[in-house]
This record gives structure tokens, C-alpha cells and sequence, in this order.
């Protein structure tokens, strides 16, 4: 199950809307065949697993197959998984979790019916924290939001002029483009966007050139963005109020730009549970990472939209007023603010990262 886990991993932020899947097949206790889910729409781990042990010239009867989720049992883009496994004459599946997606069928039934011993649970925690995406927005049709940004020792993630660039180091700049590889879009603010011009795109050394971007999403309630002109290509997709100005929005779709309207809040904000939903449903998006601002990331956390956040820090201190990681209105009062768990640490020569889930009281 370790190295089903860790096949399904390698297909983390390129198979959404559905979940990274990995599958191992033993026989008289050898690997006998190995497939992960790779890209929505293609085969899924089960079926790849058993075209790598054909590859290989093995024969699936009687074998069992470590699966990371419960294998489908629907017509979707793909055929069902159980079909293929029952074809095969496996005689026993151990699942790690259960998929409480009810479109997917019962999986564990169908086998169970054609005389296949299932047995669920085995790498469970592991799994869970693999597929938390997935599972948040089953759960809730939301994304799961990740808040990420570098801070000096002092607090601060922008100076009092406003400059920002570098506080992190370059070891912890690679490092947030493998955050950005797992996640399926990449959110900032319409200040973030002015003042930056991020490109929020992917930059690994081999990677392959057709590895899916995330979505690229700028959140400003007035479009008050720059031309996009300096942000490169890709596409771009903007969550406004009905308060933009409609030559903007007219230029913006001009340049090839997704515009998205939502409602207002009473401060003249996006309505951010209305945006992210439409990103989950309407963009297949399971993973967001926000990179900031400030303002963004405070808005996030007082909606409670943000279930997690990696956080860099570097042995600065810079003084003077500058800017906080998280500015808004209102503020949590220190017992109901929230609080960073299961939280690990790790060195990036020097800065500091923090990784964790987000609880709210």
C-alpha cells in the first residue's frame, strides 16, 4: 500500500476533478504489475496496473490489488474499475479508503459479488492526506485552499514601500513551485496582481512540457488589474462584482480572459464561497493555492475558507510598519484565533517552513 500511495502521489494536480489513485498488484508475493492514475480522462491506476502486468507477460488470476480508493463502479470517461479487476480473476482487493463520491458506484459490492474478498482501511491517514482535496470538496463543493506566503522574522511579508521581492531564498522559491504543481489553481488578489504581475505559472527543472498548469485566478471585485500584457500566456480567469467597469471587461475577454460575476458582499468584496464553488464545479478545481495578498488571506480565514497553509520564513528583520500577512477589517480574538495543526517543519537553507492544516474554534 506504501508504494501504491506513493505511485498515486505522481499524479497529484493533473488528474482533478477526480482523485490521484494508485494500484499495486502481488502475486504469491511479488509485484506483479504497478499503474497510477495519470491525467483526468485517461486510464485509471486499476486498469493501468494490469496493462503494465500484461506488459510484463503476468498473469493477474488470483492476484491482489493494493488500491489507494475504492475502485469506481461507473460509466464515466473511463469504463469502471470493478469491470476490469472482476475480468482479471483477482481474488482480493485491499482499499485504503472508501470514495464517498455516491456518483462512483459501490465499488467494494460489485466485487464482493463476484467472489472477490475486499478488505478496506490499510494506509487510510495516509491516503486521507493524499486526497484531502478531493475529499473537502466532496464534502463541502468547495476547493481546498492552501494559504502560502514568506514572512520575515518580524511578521512582515512586504516592506513599508511596499517591496516584497526576495524575502525568501531561492531554495524556497523552487520549492513553492512544487506547491504550485500540486495544486490545480493558483489564486491572488487584485493588489497582489498590480503590484507584482506574478506569472503564477509552473517552473520545474524537467518537467514535462505538457504537465497541466494550475488555473491562474486573480480575485477583484472592480477589475482593477493590469492589462495582463506582462503576466506571459495561459489562461486567466477573474471573479468580479457587479461593480467592474464594462469596457474593462470588454478589453479583458478581448485578450482571451475568463471573467466570472459574483455577488457582492456588504463591504463591496467577491463573494468568495460563490467564487470558489464555481471554480470547483464549473473548473474541476480540488487544490487552490493562495499566494496573497494580505487582504485575501485575511478575508479567507474570516470566511473559514481556508483549510491549510505553508508558510516561509526567513531570518530577516526589516522593522518599520510594513505589511502583515493577513490585514482585514476584523480580527479573531487570541482564544478563537485560528490555530495551525499537525503542523511539520522544514529547512530550506536558512528559512523556515511551516506546513500544516487549518482549525477553527
Amino acid at each position: 500500500m506504501r508504494e501504491a500511495l506513493a505511485l498515486a502521489a505522481r499524479g497529484v494536480g493533473a488528474v482533478s476533478p477526480n482523485p490521484p489513485v494508485g494500484c499495486v498488484l502481488v502475486k504469491n508475493g511479488v509485484v506483479i504489475g504497478r499503474g497510477y492514475h495519470r491525467r483526468c480522462g485517461d486510464a485509471h491506476a486499476e486498469v493501468n496496473a494490469l496493462r503494465d502486468a500484461a506488459r510484463l507477460g503476468n498473469d493477474p488470476t488470483g492476484a491482489t490489488a493494493y488500491v489507494t480508493l475504492m475502485p469506481c463502479h461507473h460509466h464515466g470517461k473511463t469504463p469502471p474499475c470493478t469491470g476490469a479487476l472482476i475480468a482479471a480473476k483477482i481474488a482480493r482487493a485491499v482499499v485504503a479508503l472508501d470514495d464517498p463520491n455516491p456518483t462512483s458506484g459501490d465499488g467494494a459490492a460489485a466485487l464482493r459479488a463476484n467472489g472477490i474478498t475486499v478488505e478496506t482501511g490499510a494506509g487510510a491517514a495516509a491516503a486521507r492526506r493524499l486526497m484531502a482535496g478531493f475529499l473537502h470538496c466532496v464534502a463541502t463543493g468547495l476547493p481546498r485552499v492552501t494559504l502560502k506566503y514568506a514572512m520575515t522574522l518580524d511578521g512582515k511579508i512586504a516592506l513599508s514601500d511596499g517591496s516584497s521581492q526576495w524575502i525568501s531564498n531561492d531554495v524556497s522559491r523552487d520549492y513553492a513551485h512544487v506547491l504550485r504543481a500540486q495544486a490545480d489553481a493558483i489564486l491572488i488578489g487584485g493588489g497582489t496582481a498590480r503590484r507584482d504581475a506574478p506569472r503564477l505559472n509552473v517552473r520545474l527543472p524537467n518537467r514535462a512540457s505538457d504537465a497541466p498548469q494550475p488555473r491562474r485566478v486573480i480575485i477583484s471585485a472592480t477589475l482593477n488589474v493590469p492589462s495582463l500584457a506582462a503576466f506571459g500566456d495561459g489562461e486567466w480567469l477573474i471573479f468580479h462584482t457587479a461593480a467592474a467597469d464594462g469596457g474593462k471587461r470588454r478589453r479583458l475577454q478581448e485578450r482571451g480572459v475568463t471573467l466570472r460575476q459574483v455577488a457582492a458582499t456588504a463591504n463591496g468584496r467577491v463573494d468568495l464561497r460563490a467564487a470558489l464553488r464555481i471554480l470547483a464545479e464549473e473548473f474541476g478545481a480540488r487544490e487552490a493555492l493562495c499566494e496573497g495578498g494580505a487582504h485575501l488571506h485575511a478575508a479567507l480565514l474570516q470566511d473559514r475558507l481556508a483549510q491549510a497553509a505553508a508558510v516561509f520564513i526567513a531570518p530577516l528583520l526589516v522593522g518599520g510598519t510594513g505589511v502583515a500577512a493577513t490585514e482585514g477589517e476584523k480580527f479573531f480574538p487570541l482564544g478563537v484565533a485560528p490555530r495551525l495543526i499537525n503542523a511539520t517543519t522544514e529547512n530550506f537553507a536558512g528559512d523556515i517552513c511551516w506546513r500544516g492544516e487549518i482549525a477553527y474554534k
